[in-house]
């Protein structure tokens, strides 16, 4: 209101004194008058409980806020994705428990997260517990069962995967006294040796 008070007293100043009141100082003037009834001045600080009503609509808002960026901004980039899409579409209608239930699961380390969340390992059962980690585990199967099914003729068994290699760079199903170094260069072509 203070604002709307000065723009009116500028506009006055500015019209020429010797002349009628020009028309941005008429509209200034009757927009100051408008404002300073008191019904508008009600409705522009409204009552206490509207106050805190909207601080704390404020307060929730800058949470969600926050909320949003912590999931878009991992650092983890399959992470950003996954829980920041998900993020984006649930927390505008998030309430106060599942806010704070999703604040624990933002909290938790990025490696172990993707685990839980792709189903590598399984997740603490606190976490398990939480409702937001539930729901945003439930997105990210449904992303998975969604974009990652390999398609088979119909009929056909799945089969599995076998790694041909250990880690120590041993051929599996080699014999137990052959060496590492002799299984891989008797399976090499060219005779070299794995590293």
């Amino acid at each position: 209101m203070l604002a709307l008070q000065r723009l009116a007293q500028l506009a006055v100043r500015a019209a020429n004194p010797l002349q009628p009141a020009s028309l941005p100082a008429a509209a200034a003037q009757g927009l100051l008058n408008v404002w300073t009834q008191p019904q508008c001045v009600a409705q522009l600080h409204g009552s206490a409980s509207q106050r805190d009503d909207s601080e704390h609509g404020l307060q929730h808002q800058a949470h969600i806020n926050r909320m949003l960026y912590r999931s878009k901004q991992r650092g983890f980039l399959e992470l950003d994705l996954l829980i920041g899409m998900w993020a984006e579409k649930e927390l505008p209608g998030m309430g106060p428990e599942m806010a704070r239930d999703f604040d624990v699961v933002l909290d938790q380390e990025n490696p172990d997260m993707f685990k839980w969340l792709t189903a590598q390992e399984e997740a603490p059962k606190e976490l398990r517990r939480n409702r937001a980690f539930r729901a945003l585990q439930a997105h990210v199967q449904s992303l998975t069962d969604k974009h990652h099914k390999v398609p088979r003729p119909a009929g056909e068994a799945p089969k599995q995967w076998v790694r041909g290699w250990t880690d120590t760079g041993t051929q599996l199903g080699a014999a137990s006294g052959a060496s590492g170094d002799d299984a891989s260069s008797s399976s090499s072509g060219d005779g070299s040796q794995r590293m």
